[in-house]
């Protein structure tokens, strides 16, 4: 069993997000979709907000929209089912440029059977 530990390498957010001047208007580099740039303290108070709302539904509004958040990213990332290693780089680097933390994977990197990742300072 190979292990090993991916590590984000220096990247500046400009190799992942492109900002249009005109428009104001932010794209992903690798799909040249548009995405939305939503501040950490901005969810924490939408979160309080569906709490206060939908009292004992908010954690699942909150589940619902986290797991539409990863299917999404989910699909972005399965060009590189078949490469365990790429796949695993491109997760901790699409990760990290999105601002979810810093992404720590340890294990089987190499043939992906078995591995544990650790996010680190992750705004959720």
């Amino acid at each position: 069993m190979h292990s090993a530990t991916a590590k984000v390498g220096a990247a500046g957010l400009g190799e992942f997000y492109r900002l249009d001047y005109r428009t104001g208007a932010v794209f992903n580099q690798l799909t040249e979709e548009r995405v939305q740039v939503i501040p950490a303290v901005t969810w924490k108070v939408l979160r309080k907000r569906l709490a206060a709302e939908f009292h004992e539904k908010a954690p699942a509004i909150d589940s619902e929209i986290g797991s539409m958040l990863g299917s999404s990213f989910a699909e972005q990332i399965m060009a590189y089912i078949s490469d365990p290693e790429m796949l695993l780089k491109c997760i901790s680097e699409n990760a990290a440029a999105a601002g979810w933390g810093v992404f720590s994977i340890l294990g089987d990197t190499r043939y992906g059977s078995k591995f544990t990742v650790t996010v680190a300072n992750c705004a959720f």
